[in-house]
């Protein structure tokens, strides 16, 4: 489902994020502006977002910039060493905490002809007919009733467009109803999250004070089915290794040698299972080294 956005209930969600007054008070806002709201995604999803077109992805940076300006954000472009980073701020008040958001601009790598559609990049408005298939739907019939059951499919119209138009949208209500968050915002904007982050990570120590927050969100990852607001424990990163094994350049037929070569393969399966345990615990030496898990926090993870 990466290529397909829940653009229905965007806007709703945000808005938990923000307030805890009921759902209701924004529901008149976010109905009346809905329209609007799912074309400017589509406007968004229509920029390719692939890193190797440094090109576009600066066109992306821009035109989430330019939103947040109309915002009165505070717009930084951090250079790095390949793709520039954005991040927008606004403080509400010298008092609040501050509130990081997480966003990445750029797009998972695209096999067109996996894709029922001429162009990935050009977002197609769909609706689920009788048999279970989908069907194209005219963009004009946004001006009719909108169905929550529509999908918008897209390189990148979810994962993590979608979010991106959401946090704009509900900022957008905010100051339209003349009202502010308990706390100040950041917004950063990863350009290569999908190809191992490495503008963000060639930052971390050059960019600490601009980055500094009192709380992260990362909006980038699946929704409830329910599609009611969820909290994340933690997000787990990666971490990636090159093993090589060696062996014979040639097969070596068992007739012949009578299997003595040994088989890198083997070597490689027995390798790898000295890594883990039957439950999934970690063998490698000092691989939790300085990680502690306090007893509040011990005692939820033996809940769930």
């Amino acid at each position: 489902m990466k290529n397909v956005s829940r653009v229905p209930i965007v806007c709703l969600l945000v808005c938990y994020v923000f307030t805890a007054i009921g759902q209701s008070e924004y529901e008149l806002d976010i109905n009346q502006n809905f329209r609007k709201t799912l074309l400017l995604h589509k406007d968004f999803v229509s920029i390719p977002n692939l890193p190797q077109d440094s090109g576009l992805m600066i066109e992306n940076v821009e035109w989430v910039a330019h939103r947040y300006q109309l915002l009165d954000f505070k717009v930084n472009i951090l250079e790095t060493n390949t793709l520039p980073i954005l991040l927008v701020e606004k403080t509400f008040d010298p008092s609040y905490k501050t509130v990081l958001f997480y966003f990445h601009v750029d797009g998972q790598p695209v096999d067109r002809d996996s894709w029922n559609q001429a162009d990935p990049f050009q977002p197609v408005l769909k609706a689920l007919d009788e048999t279970g298939e989908w069907q194209v739907k005219d963009w004009k019939a946004l001006e009719d009733s909108i169905d929550d059951q529509w999908r918008i499919f897209a390189r990148a119209a979810a994962d993590d467009k979608a979010p991106i138009v959401m946090l704009l949208e509900a900022l957008r209500i905010l100051d339209a109803r003349k009202e502010i968050p308990g706390f100040n915002i950041k917004v950063v904007f990863d350009p290569e999250e999908e190809y191992g982050s490495e503008a963000l990570l060639s930052t971390l120590d050059q960019y600490k004070e601009q980055y500094s927050s009192d709380f992260l969100i990362v909006m980038d990852g699946p929704m409830h089915d329910s599609n009611r607001p969820t909290v994340t424990f933690g997000c787990r990163g990666i971490a990636t290794c090159s093993i090589t094994t060696f062996g014979a350049k040639l097969p070596q037929h068992s007739g012949h040698y009578g299997n003595y070569v040994p088989n890198p393969v083997f070597d490689l399966a027995n390798l790898l299972s000295t890594m883990k345990d039957d439950h999934g615990k970690v063998l490698i030496k000092d691989f939790y080294q300085g990680i502690s898990i306090d007893e509040k926090t011990d005692q939820l993870l033996q809940s769930v």
